[in-house]
């Protein structure tokens, strides 16, 4: 199975919210809509989704900087589907 990796978009929102769900974080497809909305608007934050005939995972990176550290890009959040 080939998975395909590329930006997520606002119509991804449905697919997102139902893997949230997968892991106890009930999200409805509006309020998760909005989130994707503000998160893409935002140029230290990326969403990715993994894709076969369907979203089957997404991430989310932000870049932080700290003083010690630098700048580093973190996981904030990850799921992939059970199957």
């Amino acid at each position: 199975m080939n998975v395909v990796i590329r930006d997520a978009e606002r119509s991804d929102a449905r697919a997102l919210a139902l893997l949230s769900c997968e892991l106890g974080y009930v999200v409805s497809t509006e309020e998760m809509s909005r989130r994707i909305d503000r998160l893409l608007s935002r140029p230290d934050d990326k969403i990715f989704v993994g894709e076969t005939e369907s979203v089957v995972g997404w991430i989310q990176v932000s870049l932080r900087e700290t003083v010690e550290s630098g700048m580093f890009a973190e996981i904030v959040g990850l799921v992939v589907a059970r199957e």
